[in-house]
């Protein structure tokens, strides 16, 4: 992991964000590659807005294979936290509206489709699992919640082994 430090913001880059990136390097063409990073770019520049419109700063990015996680000065209202972290999968789902009503097509808007939806699925480590963890934490029916996104997840992470299965037979 490579860390570094500028102005009052701390980044690291785990090893998984490199194999990563040599991956969709490899197996991708450069119209692609530059959609791809333009809508993950998109996403975070929602949260580091969002950040900025709440009052706080962004005090660390880390980046790993399955993403890139922000950290931001904690505000104590829920709704703000909440803010900030859907911004980024509304930046992207703003984007994909604004081209399609636009009547434009191709794969950053696609990607951009793709991206805000991904970042909503209930999974911890993105948007979606986040927001869905400050939301039932401490509530009455938080175990009964956790039971149910967790068959969320299941069914998700089903579709996608499905999904891929058929495609390779």
């Amino acid at each position: 992991m490579f860390c570094f430090k500028l102005k009052n913001t701390r980044y690291k880059i785990g090893f998984s964000f490199l194999f990563f990136n040599s991956v969709v390097f490899l197996t991708h063409d450069t119209g692609f590659i530059t959609a791809f990073y333009g809508a993950c770019t998109v996403h975070e520049l929602g949260h580091i807005l969002a950040v900025i419109l709440t009052g706080g700063t962004v005090r660390s990015v880390e980046f790993s294979g399955i993403g890139i996680k922000m950290k931001a000065t904690s505000t104590a209202v829920t709704a703000e936290s909440i803010f900030v972290l859907l911004s980024g999968p509304a930046m992207n789902l703003i984007i994909f509206a604004f081209m399609k009503m636009c009547g434009m097509s191709g794969v950053f808007m696609w990607l951009n489709l793709c991206e805000g939806i991904y970042n909503l699925m209930p999974f911890d480590f993105l948007d979606g699992g986040a927001v869905a963890d400050i939301l039932i934490t401490g509530s009455i029916h938080e175990s009964i919640c956790r039971k149910i996104i967790l068959v969320f997840q299941v069914i998700i992470i089903t579709a996608v082994v499905f999904i891929l299965i058929k495609n390779f037979i």
